[in-house]
């Protein structure tokens, strides 16, 4: 069945109108060692330093510091800078974030 006029701009306004996270999202989480950041810091339920993961990742400090600051821009990570060490979690307060945490911990139970 085709669409009427009134559903055609209402669709229009409505995928046009505002930011889209989506690509923003998908940007971030397309790459592999975002994935296993982002689910690093699920598992670890907490703030973690920079150095850590960088640790745990076994790569250098400027190279997760780049990965981490695009999982920042999309939304998905926050960060916190406490003297000279900066810390990142989660976002527990984003329902989109959760919806991709609960998501991602569902298929894991698989």
């Amino acid at each position: 069945m085709p669409l009427t006029n009134q559903q055609i701009r209402i669709i229009k306004k409505t995928i046009v109108t505002g930011q889209d996270r989506l690509p923003i999202l998908f940007n971030a989480v397309s790459d592999p060692t975002r994935c296993r950041i982002f689910r690093l810091l699920m598992v670890t339920r907490g703030d973690v330093k920079v150095s850590d993961i960088a640790h745990i990742m076994s790569m250098t400090l400027p190279a997760i510091s780049q990965q981490l600051k695009i999982l920042e821009q999309s939304g998905l990570v926050s960060r916190e800078k406490i003297a000279q060490t900066v810390y990142y979690r989660i976002k527990k307060d984003d329902p989109i974030v959760m919806s991709i945490v609960k998501t991602i911990l569902k298929e894991q139970r698989r």
